[in-house]
């Protein structure tokens, strides 16, 4: 009887092991702007990186494209589920209908952002929206100090860049086997002994 439960212990790792999905943005891409759409664009450059146990976007990284606008000093590090802002100067963000950050998520699909209860900001101050693929973090007329930290945290679902395979690796399929005859051998030999 044990050996049947470990057949059948091997045959649904086999159907389900491979189908399990990341709930955190590792191994995704996410694409940084500074965005301030009273310009009419972007207000800043782009940058992509690929999210492992976390990605810095160090300040100074987002370089302003719009003359006599600057870039908040703010170091950003993205993680697996949360965008931690950790200001590094004293400044106050243009009033406008939105100055922030876009973050573009390739692969994932956000379902849900919000600003965490330990930052020094309240939901008023930094408005966090998301959609399918991207978060917006809106902190037009905000003043921030050098050394404030907002944090938004983050949910998702991962899709894998290649889907996985639903054929089993062979040696799960030499296990399944050596279970299935082990039983069989064991049931035939119950059966001669009655």
């Amino acid at each position: 009887m044990k050996l049947l439960f470990a057949s059948l212990a091997v045959f649904g790792y086999m159907l389900t092991g491979s189908l399990a999905s990341a709930d955190n943005l590792n191994g995704t891409q996410v694409t940084l702007t500074g965005d301030l759409p009273t310009l009419g664009t972007a207000f800043t450059n782009s940058v992509t990186k690929t999210i492992g146990t976390g990605v810095e976007f160090p300040s100074g990284t987002l370089v302003s494209t719009a003359g006599g606008i600057a870039v908040i000093g703010v170091n950003i590090d993205v993680g697996a589920s949360s965008i931690d802002f950790s200001y590094t100067q004293s400044a106050q963000a243009l009033s406008a209908t939105f100055n922030g950050y876009v973050f573009d998520f390739a692969g994932a699909t956000i379902t849900g952002a919000s600003l965490d209860s330990s930052s020094d900001y309240t939901p008023q101050q930094i408005r966090v929206g998301f959609g399918p693929h991207e978060v917006d973090v809106n902190a037009e007329g905000v003043f921030f100090t050098a050394g404030s930290h907002a944090l938004v945290d983050l949910n998702a679902v991962v899709s894998p860049v290649t889907p996985p395979s639903a054929t089993p690796e062979p040696q799960s399929y030499a296990m399944l086997l050596t279970g299935l005859a082990a039983l069989g051998w064991f049931v035939r030999r119950r059966r001669s002994h009655i």
